[in-house]
């Protein structure tokens, strides 16, 4: 049973025909009600003086032990949370949440290399003699040759790469990353830089732009998803432009981007996706409480089971 649904009964009807209720009875239902309220609104202390000063009030009522499970229920609920606090979105992500709105579904996260330690991938094999960087691991997996961030996005959202210098290598970024494909994004600052959509059928180079830029000084990479378009922009200035189907969003991701010290990510998560990760978090620690969790000992001993 989960805490969501540990009370979720206080709120059913009785099967059959209700006869009236004696004044006790209304009184402890409206009680086992305000209790339901007061964790509903996580102010677990108050809600456990309200259970126990009920139940002291109607202790040895008949309508007391008919709603045993329920009243157990609470008591497991209410220990729950008092020990463990409800999870936000910064308790599910490695990056640091900058800002999360959870009505319009817009975060804000950056990873950077000061603050990275070593987050190890789900079932990650022991691979001798290999080596994985720090940075930015943790809510990034491998996929082929990229990085991959796991947060899949429903709406316009950007990401920007900030580093000491490019270097010789040709930094990519993927956006709009689904089943149907991807839009490829590569710096070269030696022929053209280029937006090149991939499909399983092949490639189709979208824009390019042969403008030169130093690859020896600090750089801040940004690439932008619209509704209807998408953007490459180095320190700032928009190098490319291209054209996107206005349903088509996804994951993003990147590859040979060197001395990168810091990157942040904006826009809109697909709906219901880190509330879903937060739930599964919540059942996890739940699983593990309930497993260890005693309710006679919560119990007032008139109720305790003989």
């Amino acid at each position: 049973m989960t805490p969501a649904i540990a009370c979720v009964l206080l709120f059913l009807p009785l099967s059959g025909a209700s006869p009236p209720v004696a004044d006790g009875e209304s009184e402890f239902q409206a009680a086992l009600d305000l209790v339901q309220r007061r964790m509903d609104s996580s102010k677990w202390k108050e809600a456990r003086t309200l259970l126990d000063e009920s139940l002291a009030a109607h202790q040895g009522k008949d309508y007391v032990l008919g709603r045993l499970a329920l009243v157990q229920g609470c008591f497991q609920r209410i220990a729950f949370g008092s020990t463990h606090p409800r999870k936000e979105a910064k308790d599910v992500l490695h990056g640091e949440v900058l800002d999360w709105d959870a009505r319009k579904s817009e975060i804000r996260l950056r990873y950077r290399r000061e603050d990275a330690v070593r987050w190890p991938q789900p079932d990650e094999p022991i691979r001798a003699g290999r080596k994985r960087p720090s940075f930015p691991l943790g809510d990034f997996a491998e996929e082929g040759e990229y990085l991959v961030l796991a947060v899949p996005f429903d709406g316009p959202h950007q990401v920007q790469f900030r580093g000491s210098a490019v270097g010789d290598t040709n930094p990519r970024i993927l956006v709009c990353l689904g089943d149907q494909g991807s839009y490829r994004m590569t710096y070269d600052a030696s022929e053209a830089s280029t937006i090149v959509h991939v499909t399983k059928d092949g490639e189709d180079t979208l824009a390019y732009n042969g403008k030169f830029f130093n690859v020896r000084r600090p750089y801040k990479l940004k690439a932008s998803v619209f509704q209807k378009n998408m953007t490459l922009a180095y320190d700032g200035a928009k190098l490319l432009d291209a054209p996107k189907p206005p349903t088509t969003w996804g994951r993003l991701g990147y590859r040979t981007i060197s001395n990168l010290e810091e990157i942040l990510v904006t826009g809109q998560v697909q709906a219901g996706w880190i509330e879903k990760r937060i739930q599964e978090a919540t059942d996890k620690e739940w699983a593990e409480f309930i497993g260890g969790y005693d309710v006679k000992a919560d119990l007032p001993g008139w109720l305790r089971p003989k």
